[in-house]
């Protein structure tokens, strides 16, 4: 799996079509969070919190609180322009019903075919965690923020940066 750059994620967004906020948003979120494309099409209006500081976000049983930064330029103006609330959900088609994860997966194939950029929405994950791990938060951090349940899954996302997956093998949650 390839991690998309914070460069490449610049040029996906910037090439959906310019009144395309809502999947400008969601390119967004998904990158800066390391959200699963399913847990960001999960979320609703009332896992914001009051100052749109975090996200409450998980898949099956285990919720988790994800930062959000001043870095979501685009998914601060999606909020602002879509002003639903309430318990509807965040990322929707025209017709209100909640987006599908192929929506996403064609989007991207789209935007990919239009840079040249190979990606889908599992590489926006991971450049999320290579994003971490080169400002130097360390594998157990990086792991809470994904909602990985062991270390070692969090590693292999590290491929390739000096990760020594043996070591890490060895350490305990």
């Amino acid at each position: 799996m390839r991690a998309i750059a914070p460069d490449e994620v610049k040029e996906l967004i910037h090439a959906c079509r310019p009144t395309a906020l809502r999947d400008k948003g969601l390119i967004d979120l998904m990158y800066h969070t390391g959200l699963r494309v399913s847990e960001a099409l999960d979320l609703r209006w009332s896992d914001i919190d009051g100052n749109r500081v975090t996200v409450r976000c998980g898949k099956g049983g285990k919720r988790r609180v994800s930062a959000l930064t001043t870095t979501y330029g685009w998914f601060e103006l999606w909020l602002a322009q879509s002003g639903a609330c309430g318990e509807d959900y965040l990322f929707t088609t025209r017709t209100g019903k909640p987006l599908a994860t192929s929506h996403v997966r064609r989007l991207l194939s789209k935007l990919g075919a239009k840079t040249g950029i190979d990606t889908h929405p599992h590489g926006l994950r991971h450049g999320h965690a290579v994003a971490l791990y080169e400002a130097g938060l360390d594998l157990a951090g990086i792991s809470r923020q994904l909602g990985h349940a062991k270390i070692s899954t969090t590693a292999i996302y590290l491929q390739g940066l000096g990760v020594d997956l043996e070591k890490v093998a060895a350490l305990a949650f």
